[in-house]
This record gives structure tokens, sequence and C-alpha cells, in this order.
């Protein structure tokens, strides 16, 4: 009989091996959460953002406040710069038709009408300035003393003469305007300082301060 064929089984080749959890000498890429772990809570991921957006706004705050603040006095000057030259041009168109200047604002007409003086108990403020009106040179501005405009009739024959005061110096503007025919209508403007209101409600007669200087040119009284 002849001797029986040994049969040698076929084994199939081995699997490869899938480690869904890394063994030690594994790493991945990213992390995965394990079973037992605390899940990622997304809930509270806007709040660093709240917090960077809260610091942000703090610091652009003043500066923000800051240039309101600016662009609000710089607006209230240039339409004081315009309301002076208006009145300087009614004041010379007045003096053609009747030989004299307006002594008072409701000679003027328009909205000069409504215009009290800053000695007046309640002053005009417009756009956050008041107007003092003088009949008289300052003896400091003029020479030989003090000069009137006044004629001997009482009529303000001589000149005419105008100053704007911030009505809040600081916050509603800075520089003080001055304007008169005996300079030949230039506009000047001066920073009088934080007591610019008690200042000018002293200044009896139209007087330039020293330094002041014209606007729209490179000069200084």
């Amino acid at each position: 009989m002849r001797a029986s064929a040994r049969i040698k089984s076929k084994r199939s080749p081995a699997k490869p091996t899938l480690h869904l959890i890394p063994t030690s000498a594994e790493t991945l890429a990213l992390p995965i959460t394990r079973p037992g772990d605390t899940p990622p809570n997304p809930r509270y991921a806007w709040v660093p953002l709240l917090v960077l957006a809260l610091i942000l706004a703090g610091m652009a705050t003043p500066f923000l406040v800051a240039r309101h603040h600016h662009s609000v006095m710089e607006k209230n000057q240039n339409a004081v710069i315009d309301a002076l030259r208006e009145y300087a041009i009614l004041q010379n168109q007045l003096f053609e038709q009747r030989g004299h200047y307006a002594s008072d604002f409701a000679e003027l007409g328009g909205e000069w009408a409504k215009v009290s003086d800053i000695s007046a108990p309640t002053p005009t403020e417009f756009s956050g300035y008041n107007f003092k009106k003088f009949t008289a040179r300052s003896a400091a501005d003029a020479t030989g003393g003090v000069n009137s405009f006044l004629d001997k009739t009482g009529r303000l024959s001589g000149g005419f003469a105008l100053m704007a005061v911030p009505a809040h110096y600081g916050f509603t503007g800075c520089f003080t305007f001055f304007i008169s025919s005996a300079d030949g209508n230039k506009l000047y403007y001066f920073d009088m300082g934080v007591k610019t209101d008690t200042g000018a409600r002293l200044i009896a007669d139209y007087y330039i301060p020293p330094g002041a200087r014209v606007f729209g040119e490179n000069t200084a009284h």
C-alpha cells in the first residue's frame, strides 16, 4: 500500500492589525476623545473673544472720544469764523447806506437780531460761542489813548468791533476771535486759557492780546 501522502495545510496569510487606540510606540496627528474622557464643550468658546473685544474697545474709547470732541470744537470754531465775517460784511453795507455802523445787533436784522451780548442776563450762545461788541478801542491797541467809535451824536460812525468767546472753554471751543473795522476787518484768534469767560467779561474796550494770530495768515499781532 502506498504511503499516504502528507498534505500540508495551507494557512491564510496574517491579516494586518488595526489599532483603534494608539500603543506606546504610536502617536496620532490629532488628539481623539477616548472612552471615559470629558467631551469638549463649545458653549463658552465665545468668552475669550468677548474679553478680547472688550479690551480693544476700552483701549479705543479714549481716542474716539477725543477725536469726536476735537471735531465738535472745530465745527463750532469754523461756524463762528463764518459768522464774524458775515457780521463785518453787514456792518460795512449798513455804513454805506446810513453813514454809521450798527450799535445794536437788532439793527443788522436777520438772525443777528436775535443775538444778545455776553453782558446780557441771558447771552445768546451760537455754536458754543458768545458775542461781545465794543464801542471803543483800548489804549493798548490805539495810538493816543482810547479811540471811541461813537461820534458826538452817539452814533457808531468811527468803526465797529466784535469778539466771539467760547461759552464753555475746552468743550465748545478754545480760541477767542476778534474782528474790527479798525484792523481792516482782519480776523484774529487767540487762546486765552481756562479763565477765558472771566477775562472776556472784564474787557471794557476792544483789545487784541499780544500774540494773537491773523486767521489765514502766518502773522501775529
